[in-house]
């Protein structure tokens, strides 16, 4: 088989895609650095104070967290499992598997911040709960109305 001739630009292109693969990797890390909310957004319920305190009864964290986390991992899988291209003239399937990677690993984060937020707004709420049932003195159940 005759192999064509290599176009003067073809060296630039290459180095085109690492630069892109680069991009990719380092958008991915920015994005990931500034993710997994629920880490710093979610406080746990106070055990010294009555109803828990000042702690978060907002699930938004968690949600925003899980939404972002099943992203990244769904364009990680598509991202990680791309095939290199044996006719193009300039492959950029290696920067793409590379951010995929990075994208599964992104996803995982956000999985586990989505889980350590819900966790601790379900505290919250049961310990406000706790504060939101009436005591009875002298016996556990309640009396009937006169």
């Amino acid at each position: 088989m005759r192999r064509l001739p290599s176009p003067s630009f073809l060296p630039w292109l290459r180095s085109l895609d690492r630069l892109r693969g680069a991009v990719l990797v380092s958008f991915c890390v920015v994005a990931g650095a500034s993710s997994g909310c629920s880490f710093w957004a979610t406080r746990p319920p106070s055990r010294s104070e009555l109803g828990g305190g000042g702690c978060t009864t907002s699930a938004a964290a968690p949600v925003v967290d899980g939404v972002l986390g099943a992203g990244f991992l769904g364009v990680g899988v598509a991202g990680a499992s791309t095939q290199a291209c044996q006719s193009c003239w300039v492959d950029l399937s290696r920067g793409v598997q590379t951010a995929g990677v990075v994208a599964i690993g992104l996803g995982l984060v956000e999985a586990a911040a989505a889980t350590y937020g819900s966790l601790q707004v379900a505290a919250c709420r049961e310990a406000r709960k706790q504060l939101e049932m009436p005591v009875f003195l002298g016996s556990a159940a309640p009396r009937p109305a006169p």
